[in-house]
């Protein structure tokens, strides 16, 4: 089953090399899902037994999974 990962880049990455390490280094079973680009990040959905080669790709300073963040709606108290 593939999880998804936030990839952060070493500041001197460049980024389309990385991709392409990182695909190349999951024996092509990456998948690029979004670029977040302020943080020099990428999000990859890859399938288990890949974190290693994820996270020893050269051009990543670490890895992340990715969480399913929610939020609670607040109830009034009508006072």
């Amino acid at each position: 089953m593939a999880k998804r990962y936030i990839v952060k880049l070493k500041q001197d990455a460049d980024r389309e090399i990385a991709k392409q390490h990182i695909i190349e280094g999951t024996g092509g079973g990456a998948t690029i899902v979004s670029e977040l680009n302020l943080l020099n990040a990428i999000i990859v959905e890859i399938p288990d037994g890949y974190m290693g080669a994820l996270e020893s790709a050269p051009d990543v300073e670490f890895v992340e999974e990715d969480q399913i963040i929610t939020t609670q709606e607040v109830e009034s108290l009508n006072i």
